[in-house]
């Protein structure tokens, strides 16, 4: 595939920033992740408005428009379009960095103090979902905390990852192929390491209040939809034993949409199996965005 760096069209495998860049020597970088749904970008502006916001708070400016970078993003998909295996869809990824760390420079190389936009597109791998929609996911709730606001923004989503990392590897030690869920410093329910949890009790969607989470986009799609089907939506604090005796809980993230969770720390929930609001969700999603979203993953 191709990919955009910083003006230039190149190899998806050239697409580097050198050691020098903000993105490598300190980890500062905003990212959006993005798919199709048959070719088409789900929620573009969303995204945009997003990455938008961060490189506000980051203080860094970029020459491309808003109009621009949904220009951009719709050419990462019709420049590869065409290398997308038959029934697949796409993932999209823009980046953007400060730019160099000149002191990290060769002292006999001058470098550009413009900051460094990268877009590029991947297929999107549903091989390890295969049996997740209908079987549902497994958490475990780790010792790694949630980053505090005041230390980064809920609104950046920012690629400095280290706890996500560290807290994937604890959730995996102790129960083999379940992913992380991180708790705030108050020991509720934060986030997972790529995704927003939701629950649900008593027919309705409960979900952290927004200023505890980052204000992702699966999630705001999951409210809009839960407004179209009439299903009541609560913003509580969640803690782990509330979590655990939900009526059904939801993995909601952009590349999967919405996908059961049926145990946490082995435990399971409900009756173990995906409940009638995931049916009735799932089926609403696909029903929008033309696409069966599960059954993507069997072919």
């Amino acid at each position: 595939m191709l990919a955009y760096l910083n003006g230039q069209w190149t190899d998806y495998s050239d697409a580097a920033v050198p050691v020098w860049d903000y993105g490598f020597a300190m980890g500062v970088a905003i990212t959006e992740q993005l798919r199709t749904f048959n070719g088409e970008l789900f929620c573009s502006g969303w995204h945009v408005d997003r990455l938008l916001n961060g490189l506000d708070i980051m203080g860094v400016s970029i020459h491309q428009s808003r109009s621009q970078l949904l220009d951009l993003l719709d050419e990462v998909v019709s420049k590869n379009w065409s290398d997308v295996r038959s029934g697949g869809d796409m993932g999209v990824g823009i980046c953007v960095t400060p730019g160099p760390l000149p002191k990290f420079a060769p002292s006999a190389l001058t470098v550009s103090q413009e900051p460094t936009v990268l877009a590029y597109g991947y297929w999107l791998d549903f091989s390890d979902l295969a049996d997740t929609y209908d079987k549902g996911m497994s958490l475990t709730v780790v010792e790694t905390q949630e980053i505090p606001n005041a230390c980064v923004p809920r609104q950046l989503k920012c690629r400095s990852r280290m706890h996500y990392y560290l807290a994937e590897r604890q959730a995996s030690k102790r129960h083999p192929g379940s992913r992380a869920l991180l708790l705030d410093a108050e020991g509720n329910i934060a986030e997972a390491t790529t995704a927003t949890v939701a629950i649900v009790e008593q027919g309705r969607v409960v979900v952290p209040p927004a200023a505890m989470i980052l204000p992702g986009t699966a999630l705001r799609y999951l409210l809009e939809l839960c407004g179209s089907e009439g299903i009541e939506v609560a913003r509580e604090k969640i803690s782990p034993s509330r979590l655990k005796a939900a009526d059904e809980v939801f993995w909601l993230s952009t590349p999967v949409a919405i996908v059961p969770v049926t145990k946490i720390d082995s435990q399971p929930i409900d009756n173990g199996r995906p409940g009638s609001m995931f049916k009735r969700l799932i089926e609403a999603w696909s029903r929008n965005v033309n696409t069966d979203i599960a059954g993507q993953t069997s072919q």
